[in-house]
């Protein structure tokens, strides 16, 4: 784990959206040359990741050591996002019995993350009032669905690393569009919960450096 690492996975993960003024297809040119990365990380300082990218500490600090989790390619963060947003669902989903619910939750999370909903156990610090007025607010269709997942997987997980480093914050704000991923106000989840998720990726991806998986 390196500085330049979190750069090169930022920058490699960065949503086409931050980038003011370009089209998807030239950030993507501009991502294959040494020339084109320099513009975009310049890009990127200003206001997106001002820590990350502009700065560069003569020593990495101690808590982003053993964050792998911020090494890992956008769609990974995707799918962990919505592990946790449906971890912080679950008291809303195991609610719903309406056939339609089910087969709708079950397309939209995949038969696994649904079934691990579930599987849950509550813990008296779970916001099911909350989750269920979301939950209602977003049910009827696959698209609201799938973002309100994904939006509470992030506002719990940036609320999560809030207190650890503001390159946590900037990794994760950058893997979505802008405004996507803010940080919970009143998260429904224990710092815990999130925790123990994304111990299992950071596991998942230490393993996969000392294997040489890509």
């Amino acid at each position: 784990m390196s500085w330049a690492l979190l750069q090169r996975a930022a920058l490699d993960g960065a949503h086409t959206a931050w980038f003011d003024g370009m089209q998807p297809t030239l950030v993507e040119e501009a991502r294959r040359s040494p020339a084109g990365r320099r513009l975009l990380a310049r890009s990127l300082a200003v206001s997106a990741a001002p820590v990350l990218f502009g700065s560069v500490p003569a020593v990495l600090p101690q808590v982003l050591r053993n964050g792998r989790w911020m090494l890992l390619p956008g769609a990974t963060l995707e799918t962990l996002a919505l592990d946790i947003g449906a971890f912080a669902f679950a008291p809303a989903i195991r609610t719903r019995v309406d056939r339609n619910d089910v087969l709708r939750l079950r397309r939209v999370l995949g038969a696994q993350r649904y079934a691990g909903a579930l599987a849950r156990h509550s813990a008296a610090t779970d916001r099911a009032d909350a989750a269920g007025d979301a939950l209602d607010a977003v049910i009827g269709c696959d698209d609201r669905l799938f973002d309100a997942v994904r939006r509470r997987g992030l506002a719990e997980w940036i609320a999560f690393v809030a207190a650890s480093h503001p390159v946590a914050v900037e990794r994760l704000r950058l893997s979505a569009p802008p405004g996507v991923a803010v940080a919970a106000v009143d998260p429904w989840l224990t710092d815990v919960g999130v925790a123990h998720l994304v111990s299992i990726v950071d596991t998942e991806a230490a393993n996969d450096r000392a294997t040489g998986s890509p």
